[in-house]
């Protein structure tokens, strides 16, 4: 129902363009230096949304198993998660990117 709203949307506009300007075709997609500024956005989002339970889980695995200890009998919270997992699912790609940057520095 939306597609076809939007497809009668832009056919009117596409109208209205070639009547006041005369104007065949148009195209919403960025060319040039927008184009690439536009793809730069959608990579930088990228990184900046949290990483999520799953990858959380993983690097808390990882980095346990680098510092040598083991991570059972850890105590768990409310969420059934143990605290760190649950901090590192905030991180974004970005911070976890910094993480372990001043993770492998410092070994």
């Amino acid at each position: 129902m939306l597609y076809a709203f939007l497809q009668e949307m832009f056919g009117d506009l596409g109208d209205l363009l070639y009547t006041i300007i005369g104007v065949d075709s148009f195209s919403l997609q960025p060319t040039g230096s927008a184009r690439e500024y536009t793809g730069l956005m959608v990579i930088h989002a990228y990184h900046m949304q949290p990483l999520g339970m799953p990858i959380a889980m993983t690097v808390a695995v990882v980095m346990a198993g680098a510092l040598g200890a083991a991570r059972s009998g850890i105590s768990l919270g409310k969420s059934g998660v143990d605290p760190l997992t649950l901090y590192m699912s905030k991180f974004s790609r970005s911070q976890l990117n910094d993480v372990m940057s001043e993770f492998k520095v410092g070994y």
